[in-house]
């Protein structure tokens, strides 16, 4: 889709549906990839999608005219439970794992990756408690240690140690502020080069790649918004409109809107 040089302000989704299905009906490959946070109404390190949005996405699958997929954080392994269509493509750890019926892709050395991250948090609630457990998210890829609700000592302890082991780690980076300790691969990815990716191992129909419309709500999504302003569809999904900062051509306006919108994929 052409974009033109000046940003417009994003519009209305769903006031330009019937535009939008002209031009996926046109597309060779049309490819409707929903974050998990956009789907779900959890933590992005959680599963918490409603059934009715499961039943859409399913109907989505079934009707066959785009390829849906999810991206998450979390590993491949934690997101099976979201395929109950077996032509649900699955980008996990942040899309350092890619999974479909027909291939799977893994980043080199993100096996370790996951399995150190893990091995860390571990670490963590076994040295230090409950306390410290519930501060520790593991997000896959990469690992978050929130730090408001520990003691002065307990926080230096902590920092430390996880200093210690990025020293015995060069792979690993530590990203540090008064709240969070962020520990995340030095050669860390983000979603607009996971979009890249993708699009190079989906199959090429007439020598053109699939169009990919990327529906997303959370502030690592700025660089998927920024890599399809000009080669696909980025959608922001939120409870008020974007900023005209936030390059997305369309937005969806709550929950109400969403479930609409999915209902729309499958029954037009």
């Amino acid at each position: 889709m052409d974009i033109p040089e000046s940003i417009p302000a994003p519009q209305a989704l769903l006031k330009n549906l019937s535009h939008l299905s002209t031009h996926w009906q046109e597309s060779h490959q049309p490819v409707l990839l929903f974050t998990l946070e956009s789907l779900s109404s959890g933590l992005r390190s959680e599963i918490q999608i409603d059934r009715a949005v499961r039943q859409h996405l399913d109907w989505i699958c079934e009707d066959g005219r785009y390829q849906v997929a999810i991206l998450a954080d979390l590993p491949v392994h934690q997101l099976r439970s979201l395929r109950r269509h077996p032509e649900l493509l699955l980008l996990g750890s942040g899309g350092y794992e890619i999974e479909s019926r027909k291939f799977r892709w893994r980043y080199p050395g993100i096996a370790t990756m996951l399995a150190l991250m893990a091995d860390w948090k571990m670490e963590l609630v076994q040295g230090y408690g409950n306390a410290v457990g519930e501060s520790v998210r593991d997000h896959g890829s990469w690992l978050e240690v929130g730090l408001v609700s520990l003691e002065p000592a307990l926080r230096k302890r902590i920092r430390i140690q996880l200093l210690g082991r990025v020293d015995e780690n060069p792979k690993v980076e530590i990203r540090q502020t008064d709240t969070h300790i962020v520990l995340r691969p030095r050669e860390m990815w983000d979603r607009g080069q996971a979009l890249q990716n993708l699009l190079n191992l989906l199959p090429r129909r007439e020598g053109r790649p699939p169009e990919l419309s990327y529906i997303g709500s959370q502030v690592s999504d700025k660089a998927a918004f920024r890599y399809l302003y000009r080669s696909g569809i980025p959608i922001y999904y939120g409870d008020a409109v974007p900023p005209i900062s936030i390059k997305v051509r369309y937005y969806i306006k709550g929950r109400a809107e969403l479930n609409r919108f999915l209902y729309w994929l499958h029954s037009h």
